[in-house]
C-alpha cells in the first residue's frame, strides 16, 4: 500500500511505534493477534463485547479526512480497495461468527477484545490525511510528525491455551479425529469457519495501479512546479528539502523520541504552511486522481472483476454486521 511507504513507521507520543496508516491486518495464522485482527470493537456506547451491545453505525465512519488540507479528499481507486468502514464491518462480522461457533462448543466466556472504533477513524485521518505528507496544522503544532498521543493502540490477544485454542484454531491434542468432546470441529477451527464465511478476496491489480499512479503523479510537471514552490517556501523558513515526503528525515532523532522536539514541531508547521501557500496538496491530488483514472481505463477488464469480487464479499459481511447489531 502507498501509505506504508510514505509514512514508514512514525511513533506516537506514547513512545510506541504505530503502523503508518494503521492499516488492519487480515485474520490469519495462529499465535497472538491484535484486537483489530480479533475483530470488533468500537462502538457508540462501548465495546461490542456481546451480541446485544450497540455498535458503531457504518455510516458514521468517515470515508475521507475530516480536517486539515486533505479534508474531503478521495481517489477513484478507493472503489477497488477495502475501505476502513468495510474492514470494520468485516472484523465485527468475523468476531460475531467466532463467538457463535465457540459457543457451540460450550465456550460461553469466549470474548476476544474488540478493535477500537477510534483506530478505524484514525486509519482514514492518517491514511489520506498524510498521503502527501502531514496536512493538519493543528496536529503538527502539537505533535510534529508524531501521531497524536490519543491515537489508540489495539490490545494484543490470543485464545486461552488448551481446549479453547484447539477449537479456535482447529489444532491441538484436545481434538481427536477432527472432534472435540464428540462434536466435529470445523476445518481450521472456528477461525477457519469464519474465514470461509467472510472471505476478503485480495488482488494486487488495484494496488499496482495505485502505486503506478502515485509514482507518475510525483514526476508530473504540475506536481513538480507546486513542489518546487513548496521547497522554496521551506527554504525561506530555514529548511532545505526537495519533497515533503523527505521532510521528516531532517528530524530523525526527534522522530525516534517519545515527544517531538521543538525543531520537529517548527519543521512540521512550516511544512503544512508551505503546502497551503504553494497549493501543493490540491495540485498533487488532482494529478494523482487523473493518473488513477488512466490506470483504471488501462486495466478496466481486470479491475472490473476485482470490484465485482470485492462487492460480493462486502455484501456478505455487511449483512452479517447489520444482523448482529439488532
Amino acid at each position: 500500500m502507498i501509505m506504508q511507504n510514505v509514512l514508514k513507521e512514525i511513533p506516537s507520543k506514547s513512545g510506541k511505534v504505530l503502523g503508518a496508516a494503521l492499516l488492519l491486518l487480515a485474520v490469519a495464522g495462529c499465535g497472538t493477534l491484535s484486537a483489530n485482527e480479533s475483530a470488533s470493537q468500537g462502538v457508540a456506547k462501548g465495546a461490542v463485547g456481546d451480541e446485544k451491545t450497540d455498535r458503531l453505525s457504518l455510516g458514521s465512519v468517515p470515508t475521507a479526512p475530516t480536517k486539515g488540507l486533505a479534508k474531503g479528499l478521495t481517489l477513484p481507486l478507493n472503489n477497488y480497495l477495502y475501505s476502513a468502514q468495510e474492514r470494520y464491518a468485516w472484523q465485527v462480522a468475523t468476531q460475531d461468527q467466532w463467538r457463535s461457533c465457540m459457543k457451540g462448543f460450550s465456550f460461553e466466556g469466549f470474548n476476544p477484545p474488540a478493535p477500537l472504533v477510534e483506530s478505524t477513524v484514525a486509519q482514514v485521518e492518517t491514511g489520506m490525511g498524510r498521503r502527501y505528507g502531514v496536512s493538519d496544522l493543528s496536529s503538527v503544532q502539537k505533535n510534529g510528525y508524531h501521531l497524536d498521543a490519543d491515537t489508540p493502540e489495539s490490545p494484543r490477544w490470543e485464545p486461552t491455551p488448551g481446549a479453547e485454542e484447539a477449537v479456535f484454531t482447529g489444532d491441538g491434542p484436545e481434538i481427536s479425529e477432527g472432534k472435540y468432546e464428540g462434536r466435529p470441529v470445523p476445518e481450521g477451527g472456528c477461525r477457519g469457519e469464519a474465514a470461509r464465511m467472510f472471505p476478503m478476496p485480495q488482488s494486487t491489480e488495484a494496488e499496482e495501479a495505485e502505486a503506478q499512479a502515485f509514482s507518475l503523479s510525483q514526476s508530473d510537471p504540475r506536481t513538480v512546479k507546486a513542489m518546487t514552490a513548496w521547497s522554496s517556501c521551506m527554504k525561506s523558513k530555514g529548511f532545505t528539502v526537495a519533497s515533503p515526503l523527505k521532510a521528516p528525515d531532517l528530524v530523525r532523532d526527534s522522530l525516534a523520541a517519545t515527544e517531538p522536539a521543538a525543531e520537529e514541531i517548527r519543521l512540521a508547521t512550516a511544512d503544512v504552511n508551505c503546502k497551503k501557500q504553494s497549493n501543493l496538496i490540491p495540485t498533487w491530488h488532482g494529478v494523482e486522481k487523473a493518473m488513477q483514472g488512466i490506470e483504471i481505463t488501462k486495466r478496466q477488464s481486470e479491475l472490473s472483476q476485482v470490484k465485482k469480487e470485492k462487492e460480493s464479499a462486502v455484501a456478505k459481511f455487511v449483512q452479517a454486521y447489520k444482523k448482529g447489531a439488532k
